[in-house]
């Protein structure tokens, strides 16, 4: 040991030395390194954000076709 050093927190309590052969009860419940069990994936995307996209592709849409009919005229 260093003279130069305390001594204080590097010794290790003799009742928290686990035991040869035993496992502390915090490790032994696990079985595996998995992440937690997900539910269904779902269906698909629900009405209200189709509809929206749908409609803003729509304006765009008309758009685009009303500057094309206003540069043939």
């Amino acid at each position: 040991m260093n003279p130069h050093l305390p001594d204080e927190g590097l010794s290790v309590p003799e009742d928290a030395v686990p035991k040869a052969g035993r496992t502390s009860p915090a490790e032994s419940g696990v079985s595996s390194l998995d992440g937690p069990e997900r539910g269904p994936l779902s269906r698909g995307w629900s009405t209200a954000p189709i509809v929206a996209i749908m409609l803003v592709v729509a304006v765009f849409a008309a758009g685009a076709l009303g500057m094309a009919i206003e540069l043939m005229l």
